[in-house]
C-alpha cells in the first residue's frame, strides 16, 4: 500500500491490479495473467506501474497462482526498483562519458598494472584494450622502471593528486611527450591511480 500510494491497504480492495499499469507494460501483464489463469508461474519482470499520487514506479514482480477456497488466484510479490534503475543509468552515462571522452584516462593499480583505459588511450596508445590490460606502466614509460615507479605511486598517494611530464612508447614503437594528472583514490579496499593523459609532443 504504502508503495503503490495508498493510505490504507484496505483502499486497494477492489482496484483492479490492470488500472495502476503503464501503458507500455499493459500488454506484459495481460500475458502474465493469462500464465496465472493457466496456473503458470511467471518469472521475474521489470513492469512499470503508476502511484495513487500519479508518480510512475518501475517493479520487479514475480507472481505464482494459488486457491484459497477454490477460488482461482495470485499472489504476486512486487520490489519497487526505480532508485536502482536511476542510479544504473547514471553509472551507464558516467562510463560511456568516459570511455569516449577525448582526453586519455587510464586506471593503474599499486603495481603498475593496467586496470582499465578508455578509447582514446587505446587508440593513441595504438594498442587493443586487451593488450594494454596485459602492461605494466613501466612496459610504455621510459622513465618509469620498476623501481621508480614504486617510490612514484607512494608519493601519489601521499599527496592525493600530481601532475607531470613524462613519456609513453605507443604500439608502432614511437616515443610521444605526454601530460599527466595522476590522482589517488581508494574504493573500498581497493586502491589505484586514475590517469588522465594528453599528448604534447607537438
Amino acid at each position: 500500500a504504502r508503495m503503490l500510494g495508498f493510505s490504507d491497504p484496505n483502499k486497494m480492495v477492489g482496484v483492479r491490479a490492470i488500472d495502476i499499469v503503464a501503458p507500455e507494460s499493459q500488454q506484459l501483464v495481460t500475458e502474465r495473467i493469462k500464465r496465472l489463469e493457466s496456473s503458470t508461474d511467471n518469472p521475474a519482470a521489470e513492469i512499470a506501474l503508476f502511484r495513487q499520487d500519479g508518480i510512475r514506479i518501475t517493479v520487479e514482480s514475480i507472481s505464482v497462482p494459488i486457491l484459497i477456497d477454490g477460488i482461482p488466484t495470485a499472489v504476486i510479490i512486487a520490489q519497487d526498483i526505480t532508485d536502482r534503475q536511476e542510479k544504473e543509468k547514471k553509472l551507464q552515462m558516467m562510463q560511456f562519458s568516459i570511455d569516449n571522452v577525448l582526453d586519455r584516462i587510464a586506471w593503474i593499480a599499486p603495481d603498475g598494472r593496467f586496470l582499465y583505459a578508455n578509447e582514446a588511450a587505446c587508440k593513441e596508445m595504438e594498442y587493443t584494450l586487451d593488450e594494454v590490460l596485459s602492461m605494466r606502466v613501466f612496459d610504455i614509460d621510459p622513465n618509469f622502471p620498476e623501481e621508480i615507479w614504486t617510490e612514484h605511486y607512494r608519493e601519489v598517494k601521499k599527496r592525493g593528486s600530481m601532475q607531470l611530464e613524462t613519456q609513453q612508447v605507443s604500439g608502432d614503437g614511437q616515443t610521444h611527450d605526454i601530460e599527466i594528472s595522476a590522482n589517488y583514490f581508494k574504493f573500498g579496499k581497493r586502491e589505484f591511480m586514475c590517469t588522465i593523459r594528453r599528448d604534447i609532443t607537438e
